[in-house]
């Protein structure tokens, strides 16, 4: 039966690989909250889109605009 040598080199071999298991799953932990957060946050806008109603988020005309502008300074 052989003996195993511990050495220098095997040991900052078996180091290296325990580092790069760890930092492996610490990415792929990452990679999933990330895609999760993703998943379930909606985009910023789309609270303002769906509260105003489509008349409300329209623009007046150019005549509407003049006699919206009298009517404040008359009243």
């Amino acid at each position: 039966m052989e003996q195993c040598n511990i050495t220098s080199e095997n040991i900052w071999l078996i180091a290296a690989l325990i580092c790069t298991t760890i930092e492996i799953r610490l990415l792929m932990n990452f990679k999933i909250d990330v895609e999760e957060e993703r998943i379930q946050s909606p985009p910023k806008y789309s609270t303002c889109a769906l509260t105003s109603s489509p008349t409300n988020s329209q623009l007046p005309t150019y005549n509407e605009a003049l006699k919206m502008i009298e009517e404040k300074k008359d009243g």
